[in-house]
C-alpha cells in the first residue's frame, strides 16, 4: 500500500468520525433507546393494556380466542406456576415446611429431590402440552373477561397467574389493612 493511499483512507476515516461527532447527542440517545426497545421482550402491559381496538372498552374483542405473538412469552411462567403450585402442591408444601422447620435447604435434600421428580414428570413432552393447553385456556378466559369489563381486578388476576401464589396472600392482606 502506498503512502498516498494510506493517507487517503486516514482522511476518509477522520472525515466519517467528525461527521459522527457533529450529530447531536440527543439523536444518538434516541437511536440507542429505539434499539433497546426493539431488543426487549414484551411485557404483560404490552399484550393487554395496549389499545388494540374493538370490544366494549377498547381492549379487543372478548370473543377472540387467538393468541398474539407477544402473548406467547406469558405462558412459560404460567406453566411453571401451575406445575409447581397446583400439580405438585403437596410436595411443594412439604418442601417449604421442611425449610421453615430446619432453616436450611441442605437438611431438606429428600424433599427437594421429591419436588424435582414431581416437576420433571410434568415437563415431559406428553404432559407439558396438556399443562400448556390448560394455561392457554385459562388465560383466554381471563383475558376475555378483562376485555368485557375492563376492570383492574381482572387485570390483577391475569398478573397473578404469572407470579408466585404468595403474592395473592400479600394482596389480600393489603386489602384488609386498607379497609
Amino acid at each position: 500500500m502506498e503512502k498516498d493511499e494510506v493517507y487517503r483512507y486516514w482522511l476518509a476515516f477522520i472525515d466519517g468520525f467528525n461527521q459522527l461527532r457533529r450529530l447531536p447527542v440527543l439523536t444518538i440517545r434516541r437511536g440507542i433507546q429505539f434499539l433497546a426497545e426493539l431488543a426487549r421482550e414484551p411485557t404483560l402491559e404490552d399484550t393487554i393494556i395496549e389499545k388494540i381496538g374493538g370490544g366494549p372498552h377498547g381492549y379487543g374483542d372478548p370473543a377472540d380466542t387467538s393468541i398474539r405473538r407477544e402473548e406467547v412469552y406469558l405462558f412459560p411462567p404460567m406453566i411453571w406456576r401451575k406445575v409447581r403450585f397446583e400439580k405438585c402442591a403437596d410436595v411443594t408444601e412439604n418442601y417449604y415446611k421442611c425449610i421453615a422447620e430446619k432453616q436450611s435447604t441442605e437438611d431438606c435434600k429428600s424433599e427437594e429431590l421429591a419436588l424435582y421428580q414431581c416437576k420433571t414428570s410434568y415437563y415431559n413432552p406428553e404432559k407439558i402440552d396438556e399443562v400448556e393447553n390448560e394455561c392457554i385456556q385459562q388465560y383466554i378466559k381471563l383475558r376475555s373477561k378483562f376485555r368485557e369489563t375492563g376492570s383492574e381486578e381482572d387485570l390483577w388476576k391475569i398478573k397473578m397467574m404469572l407470579l408466585d401464589p404468595r403474592y395473592d396472600v400479600m394482596r389480600n392482606q393489603q386489602k384488609t389493612v386498607s379497609k
